[in-house]
């Protein structure tokens, strides 16, 4: 709990395994596994499975806010916004909504720079 509290990275099991073992030598990833389940399913922590990434995040914020994601690097942002979501009648076709999620994909500015960064060909041509 000490690695996920104020954790804005949404890390993995095993970055949460990997912070664990420096501190105590004898978990298993098993465990780590075993608690993230118990830790979601008494709503502490939020599991995240983002289209694009192969494993799932956790997120210790579990207020009602979506994420920014990026599709090069898999850099996770927290948005915040105000509720309620205005739905209409209609739009819900019967059905009574109990939770959402939203999620955007995109670039990080990182990657936007790194991708703007001419490559060694064209850096060469210019010479």
């Amino acid at each position: 709990m000490d690695y996920l509290k104020d954790n804005l990275s949404h890390p993995t099991v095993e970055e949460i395994y990997q912070a664990a073992l420096k501190q105590l030598n004898t978990i298993s990833k098993a465990t780590v596994y075993n608690t993230m389940l118990t830790l979601k399913q008494q709503g502490i922590v939020r599991e995240l499975s983002i289209t694009g990434l192969d494993c799932k995040r956790y997120d210790p914020d579990i207020r009602h806010h979506t994420h920014l994601i990026c599709t090069d690097c898999g850099k996770i942002v927290d948005v915040h916004f105000s509720l309620p979501l205005e739905i209409s009648v209609a739009q819900q076709q019967g059905f009574e909504i109990r939770d959402f999620d939203i999620q955007f994909y995109g670039i990080c500015s990182a990657c936007k720079k790194a991708d703007q960064k001419p490559t060694q060909e064209e850096t060469s041509k210019k010479s």
